[in-house]
Order: structure tokens, then sequence, then C-alpha cells
């Protein structure tokens, strides 16, 4: 009857949040590594100890999570949050593809 079908879906909506939640901090924890890596530990301070790294990717994780929140929040579109992640993503990725492909002898392709 009606009970089974608003089971079914109370189901479905947990595993497709379970999965959206999922994706999300899998992706806030491997940027927040990314730069913690690359950032803190190869930049600015090489000698950090391993607690201090772990201390600065929490605080880096929180920091990630704030930001997203502030974009979900104020983004009004699906069309809004495809704009500014291809916008992100050229940004990023366009100078790198340019050194690869015309300056390969300047480039770490590493």
């Amino acid at each position: 009857g009606i009970n089974a079908e608003y089971g079914v879906a109370f189901i479905g909506l947990g595993a497709v949040s379970a999965a959206v939640m999922s994706s999300t901090d899998s992706s806030i924890l491997g940027v927040s590594t990314m730069f913690t890596r690359n950032v803190f530990v190869n930049v600015f301070y090489q000698k950090a100890s391993d607690k201090a790294t772990v201390w600065f990717l929490r605080g880096t994780v929180i920091v990630n999570t704030v930001i997203a929140m502030l974009i979900a929040i104020f983004v009004k579109t699906v069309y809004g949050l495809y704009l500014i992640c291809s916008d992100l993503v050229f940004i990023l990725l366009f100078p790198h593809l340019v050194m690869v492909v015309h300056f390969p002898k300047r480039t770490n392709k590493y």
C-alpha cells in the first residue's frame, strides 16, 4: 500500500543522500590533502612534522567545507554551479596544457 511506497522512497532517498555525501567528503578531503602537501609542506614549511601537517590538514578541511557550503547556499541555479566549475577548471588547467604542448622542455610533466 501507500506505507510501502513511502518506505521505499525513504530508503531510496537515503541511499542517494549517502552517495552524494560520500562523493562530497571525498572531494573535500582530496582538495585539502593536495593543498596541504603541495602548498603548506612543499612551499612554506618543508620541515613540518607529521603532527603539524595533520593539524593544518584539519584546518584546511574546515575552510574548504565552509567555502563549499557558501557556494551551495548562494549560487541559485545548477547552471551557475556549472559556470563556476567550468571557469575554475579552465583557469587551472589551461596554462598547464599550453605549457606541456608548446613548451615541453620547460615543463615538469609529472
